[in-house]
C-alpha cells in the first residue's frame, strides 16, 4: 500500500492543483488551452479519450502472435467538420504562400490521402491494415537531424504495443518547406528511416519500408517558421496484418498513482493497465473498501506550469476521478479496475486515506484586555482528518488575517482604544473552518505623556511647562500640580513628534516655590475627560 503523502517516484509529496481550482475553473481552462492554438492538431493530439488510454503490452502480443480485429470506433478524423472546411489545398510552390498560418488537406493524412490519425490515439488499440497513425509535434528529432530523441522514443515504443497485428508498416517524412528542396527531401527519408527502423527494434518480425516526401506536401503554410511544426512529421501506415487474435481477456490493473483529499471525497489519478486484454477498454471502476461505482469524471491534463501547475506526475496519460460525498473521518482504501466487454479485470494498488473536511471552530473564545494588550484564550478545533496549518483573525469588522496561536493562546499588542470583538476560525488543507466570535473587550485611551517639564521662578512670576505627547481626539487639556486642582493648560506649540505648554502656578504664585512639582495631564474629549497620563516631577529653574 501507498500512505497518501507519499512522494512518488522519489520526487515531492503529492499536492494537485484541485486544492485551489474549482472543476468549473478546469472546464474553463481546458476550453481556453483548445483555443489559444487556434484549433491546430497540436490541441488534438493532446486530448485524452477515456475509452482510448490503455495499450495492451508488447509481451501479451508477441507470446499471442495475433491480436483481436482492431475496432475502428477510436480511429476517425480528429478534425471537426468547420475545421476540415476551413482547410485549404495543398499549394503547389508552399514557399509562396503568404499570411497567417493555414491547415492544409494534407492534415493527418497519408500521401495518398487516407487518414493518419495522431499516434496517442492508438494507444490501447490495435491497429488494422491500411489503418495509420501521425507522428508530429516538437522535440521529436534533433534539430536538422534524423536522431530520433528518448521523447520520440517513447511514443514509438507505446505505438509498438498497437501493431502486435502488423507484418510490415510504411514510414512517409515530411519536412518543413524553409530550406532547399533536395535538403529537405533527404532529411524527410532519412527520419521516415529512424522511425521505422525503431519500430522494427521494438516489434518482433516486423518489416519495414521508408520514403521521403520534404517539403512537398505541407501540413501548414503561413506564419512563421516557429508555427509550422506540424510539417515536420513521420506517417506510420500499417501495410500487412498476422492472423486474427485469440480470444480477449479482462484488462490488466491500472496504478493508481495520488489520492487527494478534498471536502468529504477525493480526487485521484491513475495510469491505464498495460494490457487491455485484447479488447478495448470500456470504462472504470473505483471503490472505497466496498461496492465498485462508475468513474464518471471525464479525464483532464494538470498544467505543468503557472498557478495552478502540479506538483507531481503531470502526465497527459494520467486518467482523474472525483468522490464525494463520503463520510468524515472515514478511513478507507480507494482502488480502481478496468472494465472491457469481457468483463472487471484485476483492481489497482490501494492507497490509505481518511475522509477529510473543513476544521471545526474553535471554542470558548475568551478576549482579555489590559491596558492596549489583548489576550485571547481558545480550545483548540477539530482537525476533521487533516493537520490544521494555522489560523485567521478579525477584528471588528476588518479583513482577515493570518495568525498563529501558541497552544490555545493568542497575545495582541497596542489594540486601538475603544469596544472590539474578535473573531478567529482554523485552516487546513482543505480550506478555512467556522469562525468563532469573543466577547467585547474594551481599550481605554491613554493619558498624554510627559517627557519633560520645568518650574520656572523670574521677576515674581511662577509658571511650570511641560513637553509631551498628545491623546487623538483632544479637544483641550488639564494639569494638575502635586495632586491639586485641575487647571485649564495652554499649548503654544503641537506636533506628532511632541507638544509644548504652560500653565501659570497659582500655589506658588501665593506662596512661593522653591521645589519641582508633579507635573500630570489629562486630554478633554467630546465627551468629558479622558485618562490621566503619567506624572512627571518637573525641574525647579530660577530665571534672571
Amino acid at each position: 500500500m501507498v500512505r497518501i503523502g507519499t512522494p512518488l517516484g522519489g520526487g515531492l509529496p503529492v499536492v494537485n492543483e484541485w486544492f485551489t481550482m474549482s472543476r468549473t475553473s478546469l472546464v474553463r481552462k481546458a476550453a481556453a488551452l483548445t483555443a489559444a492554438v487556434g484549433g491546430l492538431a497540436v490541441a488534438v493530439t493532446a486530448t485524452l479519450a477515456t475509452s482510448a488510454v490503455a495499450a495492451p503490452s508488447q509481451d501479451a502480443a508477441t507470446a499471442s502472435r495475433a491480436a483481436a480485429p482492431a475496432s475502428s470506433s477510436w480511429f476517425v478524423d480528429p478534425r471537426t467538420p468547420a475545421q476540415r472546411k476551413a482547410q485549404i489545398a495543398v499549394p503547389n510552390n508552399p514557399k509562396a504562400y503568404r499570411g497567417k498560418l493555414r491547415e492544409t488537406r494534407a492534415v493527418y493524412r497519408t500521401r495518398s490521402g487516407s487518414l493518419a490519425v495522431p499516434i496517442r490515439k492508438a494507444a490501447g488499440h490495435q491497429l488494422a491494415k491500411g489503418q495509420a497513425v501521425t507522428l508530429d509535434g516538437d522535440g521529436l528529432f534533433a534539430r536538422n537531424s534524423p536522431k530520433l530523441t528518448a521523447a520520440a522514443k517513447r511514443q514509438l515504443t507505446t505505438l509498438g504495443t498497437s501493431l502486435g497485428n502488423a507484418t510490415s508498416v510504411r514510414c512517409e517524412g515530411y519536412t518543413d518547406h524553409s530550406g532547399s528542396k533536395s535538403r529537405n527531401r533527404e532529411l524527410a527519408k532519412k527520419r521516415a528511416a529512424a522511425v521505422c527502423g525503431q519500430l522494427v527494434a521494438n516489434v518482433s518480425g516486423l518489416k519495414a519500408n521508408s520514403v521521403g516526401y520534404g517539403s512537398t506536401r505541407p501540413a501548414v503554410v503561413g506564419g512563421t517558421v516557429a508555427q509550422r511544426k506540424l510539417n515536420r512529421r513521420v506517417v506510420i501506415e500499417m501495410t500487412g496484418a498476422k492472423p486474427a487474435a485469440p480470444q480477449a481477456q479482462v484488462p490488466g490493473a491500472p496504478e493508481l498513482v495520488y489520492v487527494d483529499q478534498v471536502r468529504n471525497g477525493f480526487r485521484y489519478a491513475f495510469r491505464a493497465p498495460q494490457t487491455d486484454g485484447g479488447s478495448p477498454i470500456t470504462g472504470y471502476q473505483v471503490s472505497t473498501g466496498g461496492a465498485w461505482s462508475p468513474v464518471t469524471s471525464a479525464p483532464r491534463r494538470m498544467a505543468a506550469s503557472g498557478p495552478s501547475a502540479c506538483l507531481a506526475d503531470c502526465g497527459e496519460d494520467l486518467i482523474r476521478g472525483d468522490l464525494w460525498g463520503l463520510t468524515t473521518l472515514a478511513e478507507v482504501e480507494v482502488q480502481v479496475r478496468a472494465v472491457n466487454k469481457v468483463g472487471a479485470g484485476a483492481p489497482s494498488n490501494g492507497i490509505d486515506s481518511v475522509v477529510a473536511d473543513l476544521p471545526g471552530a474553535p471554542t470558548n473564545l475568551v478576549a482579555t484586555a489590559s491596558g492596549t494588550q489583548v489576550i485571547l484564550n481558545f480550545n483548540l478545533p477539530a482537525g476533521n482528518g487533516l493537520e490544521i496549518w494555522g489560523y485567521e483573525l478579525k477584528i471588528d469588522e476588518g479583513d482577515w488575517g493570518y495568525v498563529s496561536p501558541t497552544y490555545g493562546s493568542l497575545t495582541l499588542q497596542n489594540q486601538t482604544p475603544g469596544t472590539h470583538v474578535y473573531q478567529l476560525r482554523a485552516i487546513n488543507m482543505i480550506g478555512t473552518g467556522e469562525a468563532s466570535t469573543s466577547n467585547a473587550v474594551t481599550i481605554a485611551a491613554p493619558g498624554p505623556q510627559v517627557y519633560r517639564s520645568e518650574s520656572y521662578y523670574s521677576q515674581s512670576q511662577y509658571w511650570t511647562s511641560a513637553f509631551f505627547f498628545e491623546v487623538p481626539g483632544a479637544v483641550s487639556y488639564e494639569v494638575r500640580l502635586d495632586g491639586g486642582d485641575w487647571l485649564p493648560f495652554t499649548i503654544e506649540s503641537s506636533s506628532p513628534n511632541g507638544s509644548y505648554g504652560y500653565i501659570k502656578d497659582p500655589a506658588c504664585q501665593a506662596g512661593g516655590c522653591t521645589m519641582n512639582r508633579t507635573v500630570e495631564m489629562r486630554a478633554i474629549l467630546a465627551d468629558g475627560p479622558g485618562a490621566v497620563g503619567n506624572a512627571f516631577t518637573s525641574n525647579y529653574v530660577v530665571l534672571g
